[in-house]
């Protein structure tokens, strides 16, 4: 699962594993809750920054394929609407930056 935070004008994307929270899957055994819903930090970038605090309308999150049985090393990829901007972030990205895709 992922989602987006504004604090002090920085916007934060965090993921949570949520396979780690089935105990469904753990048969019984005793796993430590604080390790269940760890969230993790993957991503932010400053409101004003090429953004010209244009507030944040939706995300949508197309996650990697590391969990699948054959991995296609298909890397996590987010699209970021911001008002009528579209951008995009990929986990890969070499100067870790949203690069602007097109206008709405």
């Amino acid at each position: 699962m992922f989602f987006v935070t504004l604090y002090k004008k920085t916007y934060e994307l965090y993921m949570i594993d949520l396979d780690k929270a089935n105990v469904k899957e753990f048969n019984g055994e005793l796993y430590p809750f604080e390790n269940q819903f760890k969230f993790k930090r993957l991503y932010s970038y400053g409101q004003g920054d090429v953004l010209e605090n244009k507030r944040l309308i939706k995300i949508h999150c197309r996650g990697a394929s590391r969990k699948e049985a054959i991995d296609s090393n298909n890397k996590l990829i987010v699209f970021f609407l911001h008002k009528d901007m579209l951008y995009q972030w990929t986990e890969i990205s070499v100067n870790k930056k949203l690069h602007f895709v097109c206008k709405i």
